[in-house]
């Protein structure tokens, strides 16, 4: 089994209060795109493990549903994708705890 790796931040959902967001995240968007093309999800992992940040991650995988709003495409929670995000929860859970809420 490959090893468990925190290599992405989702942005369809997140929740931060006003002075977490604009201590850590507010300015991460000017690290978008450039040479390395990164997109907001690879600025916000970015500052989350410069940082040593701890318990930014859900303890529970929210349901994601509808339509992208920039991308148009189809959210859909099915129970085969419910069970990966389990099995992904748990896996990641275990190797970082720190990132984790309570």
């Amino acid at each position: 089994m490959k090893k468990t790796r925190f290599s992405y931040v989702d942005t369809r959902f997140y929740l931060v209060n006003k002075s977490f967001y604009l201590k850590n995240l507010a300015t991460a968007y000017l690290n978008v795109g450039g040479e390395q093309g990164l997109s907001l999800e690879n600025c916000f992992k970015d500052v989350i493990l410069k940082q040593n940040l701890s318990r930014v991650l859900f303890s529970i995988p929210p349901v994601i549903c509808g339509v992208g709003g920039g991308s148009g495409k189809y959210y859909k929670n099915n129970l085969k994708r419910r069970i990966k995000e389990v099995i992904r929860l748990k896996l990641a859970r275990r190797n970082f705890p720190d990132l984790f809420t309570r």
